[in-house]
């Protein structure tokens, strides 16, 4: 009787590794293909960053433009 449910309970794990494994890879695969394709000239919007600083704030285009965030901590 121990051996089944040890047996049953192997078999349930094995197929729950192998269902996580293979969503795993097509997430991953998913993943690296859209970040390798975009580049700037997919962009719809094409300005100059003449055009960006006549458009936004100061404070805008120094977080859009210029990645101006918080530091950490």
């Amino acid at each position: 009787m121990k051996t089944a449910l040890l047996k049953k309970f192997i078999s349930i794990n094995q197929f729950s590794l192998t269902v996580f494994y293979i969503g795993f890879v097509l997430l991953s695969t998913t993943c690296t293909s859209q970040s390798t394709t975009m580049n700037k000239s997919e962009y719809k919007v094409q300005k100059t960053e003449e055009e960006w600083k006549k458009e936004l704030t100061t404070e805008q285009y120094n977080i859009l433009r210029e990645k101006g965030t918080e530091l950490a901590f």
